[in-house]
């Protein structure tokens, strides 16, 4: 399928939700930048029957005011207790009312065309319910080298048509709203990250296929130095939490770390992103001799926190797609 245009005329009616989950860490300028990337989209998001902020409690009351006024399009939904970061994509796809619903996050910065790479295949084949974008990371110096090489997300990828995928990313999706509903977002998870991962399984047990879209791009913020060994625990954490989520000791269930296709296992894994990023600058080489301390110290954190799942004991019931029940859709309030 490629980049390709739509009609503006044949496109479904479209709900856009922003969380701002991550916004502890990177600020509300991340959110304004994230907007802006947004307001110039080739389908202006004033065409969306919402475009709701979900605000929660790291957003203090007020601060998001003067973006309402410099974006009339943009509505706001506060949430006043703290819910994890999958709870609160799992309750936003409640909120709303279009036909197809879209995750985006506050710490990610959208290719004009995102949106409509996102909607085309939605529009050109009825039999696609789910479309997810590719989200990678910039490699703004050492550490975004060494992020490059360690973090979630990996480089982009040069397909050029939709694929099969196992799973999504939260802040790159979008979904037809009846697939949402008959398969939500599991709740309550013991998860830091990786509902999507859960979900994603959910979604392939009950007949459902995720396409990966590799025009729709996103850039994801770098995780903050001070939160890395942090995330990358918690990300280990999660990893062999899933896996008892799943049923399958061996790990396979948690790919990659959230990355599909790792047939070489980490270590390949490694090497391949090493071979992708110097590919994409050579002079990448010469920030090598300090990249590595970051990215020694973010695997050493997650394989800490992997071994700490090792010795969590507690039964973990697996979840079905029947488990979390839609919530009725909450009416949105302009600020």
């Amino acid at each position: 399928m490629g980049e390709k245009s739509v009609d503006s005329a044949d496109l479904p009616t479209f709900s856009i939700l922003i969380e701002t989950s991550n916004l502890g860490q990177t600020e509300m300028d991340a959110l304004r930048t994230s907007l802006k990337t947004l307001a110039h989209q080739t389908i202006s998001p004033e065409r969306a029957e919402e475009v709701v902020l979900i605000e929660g409690p790291e957003v203090p009351e007020g601060a998001a005011t003067p973006l309402y006024r410099e974006y009339p399009w943009l509505t706001s939904h506060r949430l006043e207790e703290e819910i994890g970061y999958g709870d609160v994509k799992a309750r936003g796809g409640g909120i709303g009312t279009g036909e197809v619903v879209v995750l985006c996050d506050a710490d990610c910065r959208y290719q004009p065309d995102w949106l409509e790479q996102l909607l085309a295949p939605l529009v050109e084949r009825p039999d696609v319910e789910i479309v997810a974008g590719e989200t990678t990371t910039p490699v703004d110096g050492p550490y975004g080298l060494a992020m490059a090489l360690a973090f979630v997300f990996p480089r982009g990828s040069q397909d050029g048509d939709l694929v099969p995928a196992r799973w999504y990313w939260a802040n790159n999706v979008a979904f037809r709203r009846s697939t949402l509903e008959a398969v939500p977002l599991p709740e309550g998870l013991p998860l830091f990250r990786g509902q999507t991962i859960v979900h994603g399984a959910l979604l392939q047990e009950s007949g459902h296929t995720i396409w990966r879209q590799p025009a729709a791009r996103a850039i994801h913020e770098l995780p903050h130095p001070s939160e890395l060994l942090r995330r990358f625990f918690l990300k280990g954490k999660d990893a062999g939490t899933i896996s008892r989520l799943m049923s399958d000791p061996s790990g396979r269930s948690f790919v990659g770390g959230m990355e599909p296709g790792r047939p070489r296992g980490r270590l390949g894994d490694l090497f391949r992103r090493l071979r992708t990023v110097l590919a994409e600058d050579r002079r990448r080489v010469l920030q090598l001799p300090i990249a590595i301390f970051p990215a020694a110290a973010a695997g050493a954190a997650y394989l800490t926190g992997r071994l700490w799942a090792r010795f969590e004991r507690d039964p973990i019931p697996r979840p079905t797609s029947g488990d979390a029940g839609r919530r009725a859709p909450v009416a949105r309030q302009r600020a």
